[in-house]
């Protein structure tokens, strides 16, 4: 399974906690740059994370509407581990 993060810049515990859930192929864009919303999601994405509190409107929105356009499912998740406790990534 692979998921991309969308911001945030320290991120490790977040990328443990999806390797927990079956997840190892993790695309990270830290949406700093100016550029990051011209991004393309990867075709192998299953799964998106969006950490809210480290992502700018205009690229948090521009996820949302590619991922509905891909049918993908999307996290919105403060930086922090303890937001996907007893969450299960396979379901």
């Amino acid at each position: 399974m692979a998921a991309l993060i969308v911001g945030g810049d320290n991120i490790e515990a977040i990328k443990d906690e999806l390797q927990a859930q079956g997840i190892h192929k993790i695309t990270h864009w830290n949406g700093r740059k100016h550029g990051d919303k011209n991004n393309v999601i990867p075709g192998n994405t299953e799964l998106i994370v969006v950490l809210v509190n480290y992502v700018n409107h205009s690229l948090s929105c521009k996820v949302k509407k590619e991922a509905r356009r891909l049918n993908l499912p999307v996290i919105y998740s403060k930086n922090s581990r303890h937001s996907f406790a007893g969450w299960n990534a396979i379901n």
